[in-house]
C-alpha cells in the first residue's frame, strides 16, 4: 500500500465537514488527520500534526477567525514541511485570491465554480498526491 496522504479539514459547515470526513474514510490513499472551524486552533493542528495537505475554507463565518489569518501564521512558523494548501471559497474577489496566493495557497477552487463538489476536492488532491508526497521526501532528506 502506498503512503497515504495526510489531511487537516479547515472547514465551518458541519454538512461539509460530514461529507468529506466520509470520502476519505471511504479511500485507501487519504488519511484525515483533524477537523476544525477555528482558523487559530488550525495553525496549532498545523504545526502538531505537519499534514501533507490542508483544505483550508476561507470563510469560517460559523467557526472563528478565516483561512487568510491561517495563511499569514503560516508565514511566521518554520515548519519541517510545509503543507500543500488547498483553498476554498464562496469569495470571488481577484484580490482576496491574489493575496491568498501570496501568502502560500497552492490552489484555489470556489465554492461557486461549475460542478465544484468536495469530491472535486478530494480529487484534486489525488492527483496532485505524488507531487505533494515526493516534495515532502525531499525535504526531509
Amino acid at each position: 500500500m502506498d503512503e497515504k496522504l495526510e489531511i487537516l479539514l479547515i472547514e465551518d459547515d458541519p454538512e461539509a465537514c460530514r461529507d468529506f470526513t466520509e470520502q476519505i474514510l471511504d479511500t485507501e490513499d487519504m488519511l484525515l488527520i483533524g477537523v476544525t472551524n477555528n482558523a487559530y486552533k488550525a495553525v496549532d493542528l498545523i504545526k502538531d500534526h505537519l499534514p501533507d495537505a490542508v483544505i483550508l475554507d476561507l470563510e469560517l463565518h460559523l467557526g472563528a477567525g478565516n483561512g487568510l489569518y491561517v495563511l499569514q501564521e503560516l508565514q511566521t512558523l518554520t515548519l519541517p514541511k510545509t503543507p500543500y494548501i488547498l483553498i476554498t471559497t464562496n469569495n470571488s474577489s481577484t484580490t482576496t485570491y491574489e493575496l491568498a496566493r501570496k501568502l502560500g495557497a497552492d490552489f484555489i477552487m470556489s465554492k461557486h465554480q461549475e460542478g465544484y463538489s468536495n469530491k472535486g476536492v478530494l480529487d484534486c488532491l489525488r492527483i496532485t498526491r505524488p507531487v505533494i508526497l515526493n516534495a515532502h521526501r525531499r525535504s526531509s532528506e
